[in-house]
């Protein structure tokens, strides 16, 4: 067995120039995926857990929270869409020998990037959208668990105005603030500075301390 997570690394080249790269990793031991840009691994990640309550993080901070979508189709559940327009193929340095890039041509459309998780099973001599879509293989990585793959594909295709909704989480963390109508219980600063003084509405604001000398 493998002491190593499964990853997969993919973006764009133009005109002998890359994207920075983003990069899936398997877990270990649950069936679960993180992702991670070029360059900020330390600083902002998505998680995608088993438990299916998937969320963003930046300096270890939550900063967005969904639960896992439903299958786009039996079998295949589209779990994250990355973007990438050509502008973004600026880096002029080698990408890492396994970075999978996908050619575009300058006036292309941008690459949408689709991570799907197939369920254990799938036929793994096709891939989404291949013959409906006329998409790119990118790669496909194990899950743990035999729990299935993650199959990445990519496609060239034009932006449309819209909007994002997320479906709404079924278990939210309740913050601190509600729970005691504004306050928070003491100790409890979830990673952030411990309040102020004066910040605190149930006591009295301090007074000023005067400076110099006074008679």
């Amino acid at each position: 067995m493998s002491n190593q997570s499964p990853i997969l690394r993919f973006g764009i080249t133009c005109d002998g120039k890359r994207s920075s790269y983003w990069r899936v990793r398997a877990g270990m031991a649950k069936p679960e995926l993180f992702l991670e840009h070029e360059g900020f691994g330390k600083v902002w990640h998505i998680s995608l857990h088993v438990s299916g309550e998937w969320h963003m993080v930046t300096r270890r901070k939550e900063r967005a929270t969904w639960d896992r979508p439903g299958e786009l189709f039996p079998g295949y559940t589209r779990a994250v869409g990355i973007v990438q327009p050509v502008a973004v193929a600026h880096r002029e340095g080698p990408a890492p020998a396994d970075v999978q890039l996908v050619s575009v041509a300058p006036d292309a459309d941008p690459t949408t990037f689709s991570l799907f998780i197939e369920r254990q099973g799938a036929n793994q001599a096709t891939w989404p959208g291949k013959n409906a879509e006329g998409t790119t293989f990118v790669g496909r990585i194990p899950l743990a668990a035999d729990a299935g793959t993650c199959c990445v594909v990519a496609l060239q295709h034009p932006l449309e105005p819209g909007k994002v909704e997320l479906p709404r989480p079924k278990r939210r963390r309740a913050s601190a603030d509600a729970e005691l109508g504004g306050e928070r219980r003491p100790g409890d600063h979830g990673g952030r500075r411990a309040e102020r003084w004066r910040d605190r509405p149930d006591r009295p604001a301090r007074r000023p301390e005067r400076r110099g000398n006074h008679r």
